[in-house]
C-alpha cells in the first residue's frame, strides 16, 4: 500500500494545485508539486523495470522449460519408436515360428502331437531285447550286450 501512496499523494497535490485560484498559486508550491510528480515518476519507472525484469526472467524460464520438455518429448518419441520396432520384430518372429510350426505339423491331427521315432521313449528292457536279437542275428554269441553299445562297432 505504501507504494501507491507516493503516486496518490502526487496526484492529490496536482489536483489541489490545479483547484487553487490563480492568485493563490505560488512558485514554491509549483516546485513542490513538480518534485512530487518527479518522485512518483521515478517510483513508477523503478517498479516497471522490476516488473519487466521479472517478466523477462519468467519468459526465459518458460523458454528453458519448453526446451527441456521438447527434449523429453523427443526422447519419449524415440523410445516409442524403438519399442514399436522391437514389437514389430517380435511379431514377425512369432509369425515365423507359427508358420514353421504349421509347416512341421502338416499331416498331423489337431487332437494330439504325433511323435517321431526319435522322440518316442522306449522301455530299457525292450531296447536290450532288441539289441540282443540284432547281435544274435549277426552271428554273435549269447553274451550280454550293454544297452549303450553300438551294434557292429565291437564296443
Amino acid at each position: 500500500m505504501e507504494t501507491f501512496t507516493i503516486v496518490e499523494e502526487a496526484i492529490a497535490a496536482v489536483n489541489k494545485f490545479v483547484a487553487l485560484p490563480e492568485s493563490e498559486k505560488t512558485l514554491d508550491e509549483a516546485k513542490r508539486v513538480t518534485a512530487m510528480m518527479d518522485e512518483a515518476g521515478k517510483f513508477i519507472a523503478e517498479a516497471s523495470e522490476a516488473m519487466y525484469s521479472d517478466l523477462q526472467s519468467s519468459i526465459s524460464h518458460d523458454q528453458e522449460r519448453r526446451e527441456i520438455l521438447k527434449e523429453e518429448l523427443e526422447e519419449v518419441n524415440a523410445g516409442v519408436l524403438h519399442l514399436a520396432r522391437r514389437s514389430d520384430g517380435a511379431l514377425q518372429f512369432r509369425d515365423y515360428i507359427n508358420k514353421t510350426e504349421d509347416d512341421q505339423n502338416e499331416g498331423t491331427s489337431d487332437e494330439g502331437v504325433v511323435l517321431t521315432n526319435e522322440m518316442q521313449f522306449e522301455d530299457v528292457e525292450e531296447v536290450r531285447h532288441r539289441r540282443r536279437k540284432e547281435h544274435l542275428g549277426r552271428g554273435g554269441k549269447r553274451d550280454k550286450i550293454p544297452h549303450t553299445s553300438v551294434i557292429g562297432s565291437g564296443l
